[in-house]
């Protein structure tokens, strides 16, 4: 017998591919994360630098306590750690430095103080208290975080939101671009490898972003209309 397949497949996530935060939403995501920031340790630290910087999760989880350069204002990204395989850098913004702020306060609750034997900016909570002093362990990527799905879970409770983290490095190119208005220099902070990728997979619409685009031109354009 003969079934039919679909003519696409798409996966679960795909409905997020071309959906960004309303400013107003990103307020209400970043709220959630603070509500939540105890129950979800360091899983909420790295989803806010995710906010931030709009870079990839799995790049952001992969960062050593040894790539922030401070004293030079960047968090330094090795190119064995980012998907275009090309060196990168993150500017401290003070966005950035305060969510960095948040981890070293973090790391002083007595709880925590064990994660600074561990090397990675955002350690895993399953790490093995018993194992700490074994380098080859803890230089292993079981000490760090792999996942912030249970932080994120919780955003999407809080904030009633139908979306996924990934629309944050959407929302940052997005946001950033209608303040920047070149691709090149939105280029600069994303890593992307070309920046003719920013029109092809960001700069697309959806009802609820067309919505707000036109709510803006209404109000600021036609406002003699009464």
């Amino acid at each position: 017998m003969d079934i039919p397949l679909p003519d696409k497949v798409e996966y679960s996530g795909a409905r997020f591919n071309h959906k960004r935060f309303t400013p107003a939403q990103l307020t209400a995501v970043w709220a959630a994360l603070v509500k939540n920031e105890k129950i979800h340790p360091f899983s909420t630290e790295a989803v806010m630098l995710m906010c931030v910087t709009g870079k990839r999760k799995q790049e952001l989880l992969k960062i050593r306590k040894e790539y922030i350069k401070e004293d030079e204002g960047v968090i330094v990204m090795p190119h064995f750690i980012m998907k275009t395989k090309k060196d990168h850098e993150i500017t401290i913004t003070e966005p950035v430095k305060w969510v960095l702020n948040k981890l070293k306060e973090r790391l002083k609750e007595s709880k925590y103080q064990k994660y600074t034997f561990v090397p990675w900016l955002f350690p895993s909570t399953k790490t093995k208290s018993s194992k700490l002093y074994d380098q080859e362990y803890t230089n292993g990527n079981g000490t760090r975080l792999q996942d912030v799905r249970y932080c994120w879970l919780d955003v999407v409770k809080e904030t009633g939101i139908d979306c996924s983290s990934k629309m944050l490095r959407k929302t940052f190119i997005s946001l950033g671009m209608q303040h920047l208005n070149e691709h090149w220099k939105m280029q600069m902070l994303t890593g992307h490898a070309k920046a003719s990728t920013i029109d092809v997979h960001y700069n697309k619409s959806d009802r609820e972003q067309r919505k707000e685009y036109a709510d803006e031109v209404a109000d600021k354009v036609f406002n003699f209309v009464k």
